[in-house]
């Protein structure tokens, strides 16, 4: 079977407070889970202005989640891909370049204030830090740490996590994605 010389449509199902990141005109990134490694870049094209009914039950929340849909389409479908296929979708909202990036399981928030524990040979210091954008899985660093840092993320038992700088997008769905 031929693939209509059209283009591609993504229809993908949102969280409500991710829904209202949205916007024509973002860019996104689409997997398909059935073509491991297989991805196709797209746009943004419409974001629905009323939320998602679930499943034919007139309900709009689905264990206790509403959801808006938004259309992207692809630039091209890769070979193998058909109808219907589940994909994940990772759109980015916003990016910054040139920035220091931690892993959120490194902040510390208490009090209204964000800190890192900042470990400098055998010591380890507490300090306070300002945040910038945060992705699923990483923030920005605006001020209180230096690239080469050396951070203690405690995962059971504190370990050191150098860490530097370099550009990041900030998004859901997915990891933050290294800027281009």
């Amino acid at each position: 079977s031929v693939i209509p010389d059209a283009p591609f449509e993504i229809v993908a199902e949102f969280s409500e407070a991710d829904a209202l990141k949205l916007a024509p005109g973002q860019q996104a990134t689409v997997s398909f889970d059935a073509l491991p490694g297989t991805t196709a870049d797209g746009v943004i094209t419409s974001v629905a202005l009323l939320p998602t009914e679930s499943s034919g039950t007139g309900q709009i929340t689905s264990s206790g989640v509403t959801t808006y849909s938004a259309t992207i389409t692809l630039d091209s479908a890769p070979e193998g891909v058909r109808e219907g296929m589940s994909v994940s979708v990772v759109v980015t909202t916003e990016q910054v370049d040139d920035v220091i990036w931690v892993p959120t399981a490194a902040i510390t928030t208490s009090g209204g204030r964000d800190t890192v524990t900042v470990r400098d040979g055998e010591v380890d210091t507490v300090v306070e830090v300002t945040t910038g954008l945060a992705g699923d899985s990483g923030t920005e660093i605006t001020s209180g740490v230096n690239e080469g840092d050396a951070l203690v993320i405690d995962i059971g038992e504190s370990s050191g996590f150098p860490f530097g700088g370099g550009g990041r997008d900030g998004g859901f769905g997915g990891p933050p994605q290294r800027a281009r």
